[in-house]
């Protein structure tokens, strides 16, 4: 009899473990608990992706410092492009036309003063030039920069290579000239004649500066 109170209470006790165990696991598997710890429920979800080989979104990209939009792809306008270095006070602008009878830089602007003729068209085997006027101190170079030069710019070509006669003048050329008188200007071919023409000229566009430069 005692044997088989043993044997029951055994049976009793290994009902009851069962009953708690099972109990513990319904309570663990719960799907709604996922609901109650969002974060939890978030990295675990990121967890698995990544244990599935699922790649992450991208981060947004921001366009690197200095650079411009691609999208933005306005043509800039010849004034953004043009080189801006502190230059004296312009003293003239506009265009001027050189033939035979030469033509006095200085004597243009606003109290321009006639000393003496600078530029002249020259024929020289079958070629036009503009020739600087030598002789009374008038001098040139050609500017071969992308953008047009600063007053500065063409007093260090002229101090460096300034002569009485360089390259042919053909439309888009671009001169330095030194006046007689010691101003810096910038000549810009915009058009010319045949140099056999009865009398060769070329219409520039000038742009000079005040200072006297010596």
């Amino acid at each position: 009899m005692s044997e088989h109170r043993t044997q029951a209470l055994w049976v009793g006790v290994a009902a009851i473990l069962g009953v708690l165990i099972t109990w513990s696991g319904l309570n663990d598997w719960r799907p709604f608990r996922s609901s109650e710890n969002p974060a939890a429920a978030s990295s675990q979800a990121a967890r698995q992706n990544s244990s599935l080989g699922a790649a992450p979104a991208p981060a947004p990209t921001q366009p690197e410092l200095g650079t411009r939009d691609p999208s933005d792809n306005a043509p800039q306008s010849a004034s953004s492009i043009m080189n801006t270095e502190a230059s004296s006070p312009m003293r003239y602008e506009g265009d001027v036309r050189v033939d035979g009878g030469a033509k006095d830089l200085d004597s243009l602007g606003q109290g321009g003063n006639a000393s003496g003729p600078d530029l002249q068209p020259e024929v020289d085997a079958s070629d036009l030039y503009l020739a600087a006027v030598y002789t009374r101190g008038a001098r040139l170079a050609t500017w071969r920069g992308a953008v047009n030069p600063t007053e500065t710019e063409c007093a260090d070509l002229l101090q460096a290579q300034g002569t009485g006669k360089d390259s042919t003048a053909k439309i888009g050329t671009t001169y330095c000239v030194w006046t007689s008188d010691g101003r810096v200007a910038d000549v810009r071919v915009k058009s010319v004649s045949s140099a056999s023409a009865a009398e060769p000229y070329v219409i520039a566009h000038v742009i000079l500066w005040e200072a006297i430069h010596q």
